[in-house]
Formats: C-alpha cells, structure tokens, sequence
C-alpha cells in the first residue's frame, strides 16, 4: 500500500488514487542497459480534454517499457512524440498515431490521405487575417506518414520536402492570390506548416471577403526521395567557391529547361544561390555536404520564387567557419520533377473564418524541464 501524507482534501485524494490505476510506462536512456529515468511517461485516457507530456527529453534513442511490451523510440531535435497505448495479440503496444485520430474534434472534411495512401494531411487553421486594406488568407496544415509504426522502433518521419499551392474555387475568373508564403512550425505534435496566400477575394459576383470569401483549395506534395537525374555542381571547399564560380558556365539545363545561373555566395554568413528561370518552370537547389552530419536539423533554408520574372533566390545558413572547408555540391530541380515523386493529397475546405474567431486546432506543446 501506499500512505499519501500530502493530501488533504477529497478531491486530491481522487486524482491521486486515479492516477495510481493508469498504466506505468517506463522509459530507459539508451538502447542496451541505459540509465532508467525517474519519472515515466504520464498517461491520459480516452475523453479526457487534455494531453499530459513529459519533461523535456535530450534528443537519442529511449526504451519504452509498458505492461511486458518494449519498444524504441527515437527523438531528434524538436521532435513532439505522441504515443497511443492499445491492446494487440494480447499484449500492449505502442505506437505513433495520426494526431487527428487522437484529438477528436477535428472534422473528417478537415482531413485526407495523399492519392497513394502513404500520407495524411490535416488543416488545422483556415482564417482570413485583416491587414487593412487587404486581407491575407492564413492556414496550418499537418502531414502525417500513415506507416510510422515500425515493428520495434518508433520516429516521427518529416518529408525531405514539402510543397503547398492554394487556389480560390470560386472566385472570378483570373482572380488569383499574388503570394505564397510557407514555414515549418515548431513546437507541434505532427509536422506542421503555416500556409500564407494574399491578398485573399471574394466569391465570384461578392464584394465582402470578410463574410463571402471565395473557398479555398489546398494541395499539398511530400516529397521522401528526390529524383535522380539533377544537375549538378560541386567545389571541393566551400570557401573556394567565388573562385570556382567564375570558372563555371551559367547557362545550365535543369529537367529540360533553361536556367541562368545568376550569382553563388557566402554573404554575411549565409549561402545565398540565386538565378532565373523560365517563366512557368521554378527550380529549386538542394545543398550537401554544408554541416558535419545531421544537415537539416542544423541548417535554417529560406526559397523565394517570382513567378513572373522567373527569378529565384535560396538562402542557406548561418555557415559557420569550419564550414568553409567542407566539400559542397549544389543539386538543381525543377520543382515539377519534385511533385511528380511527392505524395500529394488535397483539400476543400469550408470558407475561412475571420480571425477574430478562428482558432488552430493543433496545439503548440513547449518543452517543461
């Protein structure tokens, strides 16, 4: 038995005794023999409003241990892991789920899987933002890999790429938002991405976009494996490289199209790569070899298209100075390439609510020590 000294009031006493019947999950440090953390994983139950988390985590690879069932769960960097505890071929077991499975309140026309099955996607926000003059559409969007529950190691898997594209389904003919602005976000249970596109309209025959705006489209490509056949180049140290790039030919074919290669430079501490395109036809540069190891959780990326004049700018970086004598090579793609290997899904939401009432439905979970 157990004598809780503390409690003084019945209700404490309640969630006490209710928190001594969930289900212990243990969690070890290391793959073999690692050191056993004190506290386990908290557990919440079906219906309750809330998710309990634990404290915050180094990133590695931990043992999970509940009821006889072991599995391993790897975390890097920023990573939120939600885990579900179910009952298979009479043991428990652990697995990642889709975040919409666990919080029920999102609704089934919010969310779908990719033409291949392979991916999720969730629209978690769907707000029109007042600048002023104008108003900017705003959405959040999550992309779920269905086939995380890996036999004996959980992770949560991240595209190598994402691209988002979003059109009005019923505005006038030939009105089209000018921008497209996307960003990962942080701190959220699924892979996330916040979606800007302005200025946003009015249905087609409407003239009040805060309450009759056109309804949004969203398609969504995630992108596991790039193609195969890019164009490349490559210097031997990054801080060779103004010299090298002098020497290189700027006119390049990329997928069958033409690019100039207008400028490749370390400014300010960034890797800036810059050229023009065909109207019609964006590119986009990937760039290995920048850090040591473990590239994308260390290197912030930055692309801007303009579609117009076919021009594009990627920014990669902070470089740090034992960077300057790493081998680089930079790897050109058309961006239809990427969409033709992505796993692409779509949406057609309801119309996008003023953001004086819309909310996001996936919760951003900070890190408590």
């Amino acid at each position: 038995g157990k004598i809780w000294s503390r409690l003084h009031q019945r209700r404490d006493l309640v969630d006490a005794l209710r928190e001594s019947m969930l289900p212990k999950v243990a969690i070890v440090r290391g793959v073999e023999n690692g050191e056993r953390l004190p506290k386990g994983l908290p557990i919440s139950l079906p219906g309750e409003r809330f998710l309990r988390f634990s404290p915050a985590l180094d990133p590695g690879t931990y043992q999970l241990r509940a009821l006889g069932s072991r599995k391993l769960l790897h975390l890097e960097p920023g990573d939120r892991a939600l885990l579900e505890m179910s009952r298979k071929d009479g043991r428990m077991d652990l697995r990642i789920p889709l975040y919409a499975d666990i919080l029920t309140h999102i609704p089934a026309n919010l969310r779908t899987d990719s033409t291949n099955g392979r991916v999720h996607m969730t629209l978690t926000k769907n707000s029109l933002t007042d600048r002023g003059t104008s108003n900017d559409l705003q959405m959040v969007a999550t992309l779920e890999r269905k086939t995380q529950d890996r036999e004996e190691e959980l992770r949560i898997d991240r595209p190598w790429f994402v691209w988002f594209e979003v059109t009005p389904r019923n505005a006038a003919d030939g009105n089209r938002p000018r921008f497209l602005r996307i960003e990962n976000l942080r701190e959220r249970v699924a892979p996330a991405w916040e979606i800007n596109v302005g200025p946003w309209m009015t249905a087609k025959g409407k003239n009040d976009v805060r309450n009759e705006p056109a309804l949004p489209a969203i398609d969504s490509w995630w992108v596991d494996t790039f193609p195969g056949d890019p164009y490349r180049w490559g210097v031997e140290k990054l801080e060779s490289l103004d010299t090298e790039f002098v020497k290189l030919g700027k006119d390049i074919t990329v997928d069958r199209s033409k690019v100039h290669l207008d400028d490749i430079r370390v400014e300010d501490n960034f890797l800036y790569v810059r050229a023009t395109h065909e109207v019609g036809k964006p590119i986009i540069v990937r760039v290995l070899g920048l850090k040591k190891d473990e590239q994308r959780l260390q290197l912030g990326e930055l692309h801007r298209f303009y579609e117009k004049p076919g021009k594009y700018t990627a920014r990669f970086g902070p470089i740090e100075r034992a960077d300057l004598g790493r081998q680089v090579t930079f790897q050109f793609y058309s961006l239809d390439s990427l969409k033709n290997v992505a796993s692409r899904a779509r949406l057609d939401p309801e119309k996008p609510q003023p953001d004086t009432s819309a909310r996001d439905l996936l919760p951003r979970i900070k890190a408590e020590d």
